[in-house]
């Protein structure tokens, strides 16, 4: 230097002041903002005593502590810029348990089924202090048969009437179901088998009254039927089912005096 004088700088233009620290976030997602005018030198994050990597785009730092146990942790980072200025911040966290979940809405509940002839009179029984719609879902020998919806009050009880007309005759399993497939109750249906009247055709015997054709030169007298039939032509004549023993009776000499 000129005149042997030392040079020496500014003491205003001297960087003493430590780098700026200060926690965004803590607990398993941890973030933290580092900055000062001299520039970072350099960054290290300490957890519970042991030093974890993380992200660092120059200014801003985070991870993710996904391991982290449940409990009393401490977290430090440690910053220098670029003039060997220091600062350490401490932050002391807790890692909770998560909130428990909220308890699952209970359904409603079919308390009684009773059988009143081709119906079925089912009670439900809303468990939830609210007002709900309901979908009621029968099946009949593990088959949809009907939707029907119901109303239902909160924490009351209705009677519903289900129709099961047109189900053949037989045993049927009736189950009842939410829309979820829960199954909420279920019996068993007999439906008998109905009687028809048959025809004397179809049981194979003779209707009340027979059409019976006289062979000719056969006379009958008044005391059989109340009246003669005389003539070689064939005559038709109605009698009673319960006349024809007598009439066989009545024909057989004839018949056989005929034959001979």
């Amino acid at each position: 230097m000129p005149g042997g004088a030392m040079s020496s700088l500014p003491l205003e233009n001297i960087d003493n002041i430590p780098p700026y620290v200060k926690w965004l976030e803590v607990g398993r997602n941890l973030k933290f903002e580092c900055w000062d005018e001299s520039r970072i030198a350099s960054v290290e994050l300490w957890i519970d005593n042991e030093r974890v990597a993380f992200l660092w785009d120059g200014r801003i730092g985070e991870v993710r502590l996904e391991n982290l146990a449940e409990g009393p942790h401490t977290a430090v980072v440690r910053v220098q810029d670029n003039c060997g200025n220091e600062n350490v911040s401490v932050s002391n966290f807790w890692i909770r348990p998560p909130p428990a979940p909220p308890p699952a809405p209970l359904p409603p509940v079919v308390s009684s089924i009773q059988l009143s002839g081709d119906s079925l009179l089912a009670e439900i029984t809303n468990r939830e202090n609210r007002s709900m719609v309901f979908q009621v879902y029968v099946y009949v020998d593990e088959n949809l048969f009907m939707v029907v919806p119901v109303e239902l009050s909160p924490l009351q009880s209705v009677s519903t009437r289900l129709e099961l007309k047109g189900l053949p005759s037989g045993d049927h399993w009736i189950t009842i179901r939410d829309s979820e497939g829960s199954l909420l109750g279920s019996c068993q249906l007999t439906i008998p088998t109905v009687a028809t009247a048959q025809s004397s055709e179809d049981r194979g015997l003779p209707s009340s009254h027979l059409f019976l054709v006289i062979p000719p030169l056969i006379i009958f007298t008044g005391a059989l039927l109340g009246r003669k039939f005389v003539g070689r032509k064939r005559t038709s004549v109605t009698v009673r089912v319960e006349e024809i023993p007598e009439v066989a009776r009545a024909l057989a000499p004839l018949l056989k005096k005929k034959n001979d």
